[in-house]
C-alpha cells in the first residue's frame, strides 16, 4: 500500500501543456494529467533526467489569466509514461493565481457537464 505524502491534492485534467528547459532552446508539446499547488505529473516522450529544472507554460479556460501560467519546475521522477514535477518555490500571490485558476477551471469543467 502507497502511503501518500503531497501536502495538496491533486486535481486530473488532460490539458495541453509546453515544456521549457534551459538546455533546449526547442519547447516540447507534452499532456498535463493531474496538478496541484505544489507538482503535476505530464505524459511526455521528451528525454528529461531527474533533476532536470524545466518550466510549465499552459492555459486554463475559464480563468482570467491571459497569458496563461508559467510555472518553474524540476523533474522528481520519471516513468515509461512522463515525468512527475515538483513546482520550485514560487511567491504566496503566485500560488494565490494557481490554486484560483484551478478552482476557476474546475468549477467551469462541472458546468459543461
Amino acid at each position: 500500500m502507497s502511503v501518500e505524502r503531497r501536502l495538496t491534492p491533486r486535481r486530473k485534467l488532460q490539458l495541453g501543456v509546453m515544456l521549457e528547459t534551459p538546455t533546449n532552446g526547442q519547447p516540447v508539446a507534452a499532456t498535463l494529467c493531474n496538478i496541484s499547488e505544489g507538482g503535476a505529473y505530464i505524459e511526455t516522450r521528451a528525454a528529461l533526467s531527474t533533476s532536470a529544472p524545466l518550466i510549465m507554460a499552459f492555459q486554463l479556460a475559464g480563468t482570467r489569466l491571459r497569458n496563461g501560467l508559467r510555472l518553474y519546475a524540476r523533474v522528481i521522477h520519471r516513468d515509461d509514461n512522463g515525468i512527475g514535477v515538483a513546482f520550485l518555490p514560487m511567491p504566496e500571490d503566485m500560488t494565490r493565481t494557481l490554486s484560483d485558476a484551478l478552482s476557476g477551471y474546475e468549477a467551469q469543467q462541472e458546468a459543461q457537464l
